[in-house]
């Protein structure tokens, strides 16, 4: 029998969710339902990915094996009690939001709720995507597995302590951000040497995904992965250099200490 899966909110991490696990072959079109009250997203989840569209929220409570609520968090307690009622008791309830914990989550709810507390990011949309679960306290195994399987379809997963979500949202659900900045800077600099832009975010992309993929792959250690590159007296340490001298690494630590310091900070406007 077919997983329906259903997306209550169809913003940026919803899009990148619902094609992953589609292009992955997890799902057909036909499974998977979704509502927005922007009418233009769920026209485009209709005609450009045939998904369906035309439900409201209750009917895809009623009608999803995997409820995945895509909505800014200070907007859940307000789509839960729209629909919390019309439910399945066997419903599992996927929540994408920074900010809120599983004992807030569940206490939404009259009744005991399936709930999986994740933290996704935006790479899953090309099938490279990494996603924290927190398995809430009346979710079996069997649920766990399929929200994991679901996830797992567009990259890796990992299943952690609901402690280290901050950690989670600094290293993997906000840091692609970072990387971008360090692509556009890459970019800039090689078309201050004379490559156009098209060429410089060719070379720029593809080294950055290079690295990533050296770390993954060789399972060595970034440092000395960085170390092997700079020859002495050579063009790389020079920039290598610079960077250490102007605090490179001082700078992105103190940018997700940032990061993670927001993340408290929401945990407890909405706890």
């Amino acid at each position: 029998m077919a997983i329906k899966i259903g997306f209550i909110g169809y913003g940026n991490m919803a899009q990148a969710i619902a094609k992953g696990i589609v292009d992955a072959g997890f799902v057909k079109p036909s499974d998977v339902f979704v509502t927005d009250v922007n009418l233009e997203k769920k026209k485009l989840a209709r005609l450009k990915m045939g998904f369906m569209s035309t439900y409201t929220a209750k009917q895809i409570a009623w009608t999803a094996d995997v409820l995945i609520i895509a909505v800014k968090p200070h907007q859940y307690r307000e789509v839960i009690n729209d629909f919390k009622k019309k439910m399945h008791k066997d419903t599992i309830v996927v929540s994408i939001a920074a900010g809120l914990t599983i004992k807030t989550l569940e206490s939404y709810f009259d009744k005991p709720v399936k709930i999986v507390r994740t933290m996704p990011n935006t790479p899953a949309m090309v099938g490279v995507g990494m996603t924290a679960i927190i398995p809430g306290s009346n979710a079996a195994a069997a649920d766990i597995e399929l929200v994991q399987s679901i996830f797992a379809s567009f990259g890796k997963v990992e299943v952690i302590d609901e402690s280290l979500i901050d950690a989670v949202i600094v290293t993997s659900g906000s840091s692609p951000a970072y990387v971008y900045m360090m692509i556009e800077a890459m970019i800039a600099g090689g078309m201050n040497e004379g490559m156009s832009r098209y060429m410089a975010t060719r070379f720029a992309s593809q080294a950055v995904y290079g690295a990533a993929k050296m770390v993954i792959e060789t399972g060595m250690d970034p440092i000395d992965l960085r170390d092997a590159v700079c020859s002495p007296n050579g063009t790389t340490i020079e920039a290598v250099k610079y960077l250490n001298d102007n605090n490179f690494d001082f700078i992105v630590k103190n940018a997700m200490k940032a990061c993670a310091n927001r993340s408290k900070e929401m945990s407890e406007s909405t706890n």
